[in-house]
């Protein structure tokens, strides 16, 4: 997936006047835990946007460092929690979690 020139596992783009929106995914040499993983994270900021989430709003306000870390933030933990609901979830997403909030909160 392409995302503003950037590649990346997966995004979600609302729909716009100009655009009936996209959830995307790059599948290709990953396993099916980083697959489910990243679907339930694209999954999740969908959700946000449908119920109007005051952090996805804030967030597609004002981008910024902070808004960004406070969306990944609680996008991670519902993601995680949508995979263990329906029973996907292994220990990898926890590392995959720490490590990119970690690496977000670095940049």
């Amino acid at each position: 997936c392409v995302s503003d020139g950037d590649t990346t596992d997966g995004f979600f783009d609302p729909p716009s006047r100009l655009s009936p929106g996209t959830l995307c995914l790059s599948v290709a040499g990953k396993d099916l835990s980083e697959i489910y993983h990243t679907l339930a994270h694209e999954f999740c900021h969908l959700e946000q946007w449908v119920r109007d989430d005051e952090v996805w709003i804030k967030w597609m306000k004002r981008s910024s460092r902070k808004s960004t870390i406070a969306l990944e933030k609680l996008t991670e933990e519902e993601a995680l929690e949508m995979l263990k609901k329906w029973n996907l979830f292994d220990d990898s997403m926890e590392i995959r979690k720490t490590k990119y909030l970690r690496r977000l909160e670095n940049l």
